[in-house]
């Protein structure tokens, strides 16, 4: 089962990426119910296996915190093939992603290497269709001021590829500590 570990985006957030999307010319907008902070990809993993991660998950505890969107970019340098909103990698983040990653190694599980860049993935595109939507994004003055998304839980995603796109289905929540955070 294709899967992964992420931050739902929703509500106000959700509505102002919803926004930005809107004003796209070109490329295919992530669905705004499908709208996530990725905190690890898991790729293809047996259910035991992500059974075995479930468990580990269950026993990680933060407090609740916020992250800030600061800004727009692309993926892909001059052939954009992806648009996002960049996350701030602010300590409470990344400390919440290292905990999630280490679950997935103890669980057997081999994630991609690389520099975690938190991002909210907006739209992606093919060929040269990205070419110019960054900075005509920017020049409308879209991507500043975005809400700040209060991160109180994380979830565990499925992900089906279906004809008219992909789908992705929750298959657990892992609730952080609302009062430790101060964010009720």
């Amino acid at each position: 089962m294709r899967a992964f570990v992420a931050v739902e985006v929703t509500g106000e957030v959700a509505a102002a990426l919803a926004r930005v999307q809107a004003r796209l010319r070109s490329g295919r907008p992530v669905a705004e119910e499908n709208l996530h902070l990725t905190l690890a990809f898991l790729d293809d993993q047996p259910e035991e296996r992500l059974e075995d991660l479930h468990g580990l998950l269950e026993q990680i505890t933060r407090p609740a915190f916020s992250v800030n969107l600061n800004g727009l970019g692309c993926f892909g340098g001059d052939a954009p093939r992806l648009l996002y909103a960049a996350a701030e990698p602010s300590a409470p983040l990344l400390d919440l992603q290292r905990a999630v990653s280490r679950a997935a190694r103890r669980s057997g599980m081999v994630l991609q290497g690389g520099e975690y860049r938190p991002h909210v993935t907006l739209a992606r595109f093919r060929g040269p269709e990205g070419q110019g939507v960054l900075p005509d994004l920017l020049e409308q003055g879209l991507g500043a001021g975005l809400p700040a998304l209060v991160v109180r839980s994380f979830a565990l995603f499925r992900s089906d590829l279906h004809p008219a796109g992909v789908r992705y289905e929750v298959l657990a929540r892992y609730p952080l500590d609302c009062l430790g955070g101060g964010l009720g």
